[in-house]
């Protein structure tokens, strides 16, 4: 009888570590679980993030796009007054040269 009481004690103790092995692999496992859900709510906080910054590149393409279109209308601009400021000195010239032909020495 000894000995029935001896095998029992033994297995009661196998399933005691037995339990408390369950136990650690429970909590490991919760513990990967939830590194795992902190890396896919990183994973989506970086695709948020570089969608955000490919909409901002859109964006600022966009806006250089616009500032190079309104500085060739102001060159162009630019050209056409800088052509026409000449134009009343040419003018002022040849009336100069008109009124010399007219005037009495």
């Amino acid at each position: 009888m000894n000995a029935a009481v001896s095998v029992m004690h033994g297995n009661r103790d196998r399933a005691q570590n037995s339990l408390a092995h369950y136990g650690q692999t429970l909590a490991h496992l919760n513990a990967f679980t939830q590194a795992i859900l902190t890396v896919a709510e990183m994973t989506q906080q970086i695709a948020s993030a570089a969608e955000e910054q490919s909409r901002m590149a859109e964006e600022i393409a966009v806006t250089i796009n616009q500032a190079t279109v309104l500085a060739q209308e102001h060159a162009q601009t630019a050209d056409s007054v800088f052509s026409q400021g000449s134009r009343p000195c040419d003018l002022a010239s040849g009336l100069r040269k008109q009124v010399d032909h007219f005037r009495l020495y």
